[in-house]
């Protein structure tokens, strides 16, 4: 092998493109940028859970599940007619006859309690004014007894 001899006017350092001297302002501009939506996002909701807890004195305990969707899987997992859904039978257990859960779109109060549900039975549209989601008649069918008691029937 034959090598030719090299001068030093012949080698070139190696030239990086990024500065190895980078400006210590620049990387917390670049660190703001990049993490700004994070901190927007966690001050939003703080704000919102500081207002709504000023608001939520009377809305039962409960867990809202995923964000946005809640919890649907345990809700509509299947389970036997005759014994109450372990959604229901857990989430009772937890926080009472009486609690709060997320269905897709919105807040949802679940009762467990039998004195309860018969009265909101016998009062809709009276005491009680009904208001499901729109997803309600989809999931359950428009012969649902909940649907059906809308009707007046």
């Amino acid at each position: 092998m034959y090598h030719l001899p090299l001068s030093q006017t012949d080698c070139v350092p190696y030239k990086s493109v990024i500065s190895t001297h980078t400006n210590l302002g620049d990387v917390v501009v670049a660190l703001l940028l990049y993490f700004s939506p994070l901190i927007l996002v966690l001050i939003h909701t703080w704000r919102s859970r500081k207002k709504s807890s000023d608001n939520t004195q009377n809305i039962p305990k409960g867990s809202s599940g995923w964000p946005f969707i809640g919890e649907p899987i345990p809700f509509l997992k299947p389970h036997p007619s005759i014994h109450m859904s372990p959604f229901m039978e857990q989430r009772i257990s937890k926080y009472g006859k009486i609690f709060r859960s997320r269905l897709p779109g919105r807040q949802v109060i679940f009762s467990g309690d039998t004195e309860l549900n018969r009265i909101v039975l016998q009062n809709t549209g009276q005491m009680i004014k009904s208001d499901r989601p729109s997803t309600f008649v989809g999931l359950f069918g428009k012969f649902s007894i909940v649907a059906i008691s809308d009707l007046g029937m």
